[in-house]
This record gives C-alpha cells, structure tokens and sequence, in this order.
C-alpha cells in the first residue's frame, strides 16, 4: 500500500467526519464492538458492562447463540441498541435470509462482513474484483430488505497490485451500495 493511498485515505476519513451535518452526528452514536467483550463473562455480563460504561449502543457477532426474542429482550433491559452486526461471509452465502430476519428482528439495519479467513481471501486483481462484485450482489439483495451491508478491513486488503490496492480493487467492483467500516488500525 502507498503513503498516498494511506494519506488519502485517512484524510478523507477525517473530511467525512468533520463535513457531517450535526443532524447525521447527531444519529450515529459511539457503539462497542461486541468482538471486544468475546473473552468477558455471559452476553447479560458482557451488555452490563456496557450500560455501565454509558454506551447506548453495539455492534453484535452474529446471533451471540440466542433467538432474536431473547437478544430484543437482554437489549431492551439495558437499554441498548443494535447499530451493526459483523456476519461472516460464508454465513450469508448459506443464508442471507435468515440473517436478514434475525437483524431486522433486533432493530439492526446494517451487516457487516467482519473478516476474511485465509482461504477466502483472493491472491490477485481479479478476485479483488470478483469478491467486490459477489459483496456488491449481496448489498444489493440486503437493500432490497432496506437493509445495507458494510465492510470491516484488516492489513491483507491494503496488497498492492499495480498501484491499486486490493480494498480499492474489490470496492470499485462492488458499487456504491457497499459500505465500508474502516478499521484505522490498518490503513
């Protein structure tokens, strides 16, 4: 990856946040990364520390192995809401219906394919572009739910591939109904 692009990347960043309308500040609350709480008690312990903490708002992993109805009701009890949920990408291949029902039985509108294993990553340009394409196809059957999909980034998107790294690659295959959820750890 280039300075330029990191330069870029990280200046546009900053541009967006600054250039919000106070009205769209005001509407994307400061959320907690459930992944963060993996290794901390129970899913009630983990959401009490949560609502302790004054945060009114998380990113999920899946279903955390419960129904939607129990997640509603541990949510409503502390007083939180769901603003994304990191599903995997085999999962949505397998079903995107059920997680479609899941989120929107949760009150979560936006899904966000979290990480790559190994072997789904691909090892050139053109399945950069392929696997922006597949996400593309999948935002779009998630809009048609009113529904949108994000992207969590890591290092391995940041290859270079004659001067076009491969987040940039599998971005511009997707289209614009593909979000991305920067992770400024990597870029």
């Amino acid at each position: 990856m280039t300075h330029h692009f990191r330069t870029t990347t990280l200046a546009t960043l900053l541009a967006s946040a600054v250039a919000l309308p106070a009205a769209a500040q005001d509407a994307l609350p400061i959320a907690v990364q459930m992944y963060t709480l993996r290794d901390y008690g129970t899913l009630e312990e983990q959401l009490q520390a949560v609502e302790d903490a004054g945060v009114t708002a998380i990113e999920t992993v899946g279903t955390h192995d419960v129904t939607a109805e129990e997640m509603t009701a541990l949510l409503d009890e502390h007083g939180i809401e769901v603003i994304s949920s990191h599903v995997q990408l085999d999962t949505l291949r397998d079903g995107i219906e059920d997680s479609v029902a899941f989120n929107k039985a949760i009150g979560n509108d936006t899904i966000t394919v979290p990480y790559l294993a190994e072997e789904q990553r691909p090892t050139d340009a053109e399945g950069w572009q392929e696997l922006g394409e597949e996400l593309g196809g999948l935002a779009a059957e998630l809009a048609a739910e009113d529904m949108r999909l994000a992207y969590h980034n890591h290092d391995f998107e940041m290859v270079d591939y004659d001067g076009r790294t491969a987040l940039e690659l599998m971005f511009e295959a997707a289209g614009p109904e593909l979000l991305a959820e920067i992770d400024l750890a990597w870029v």
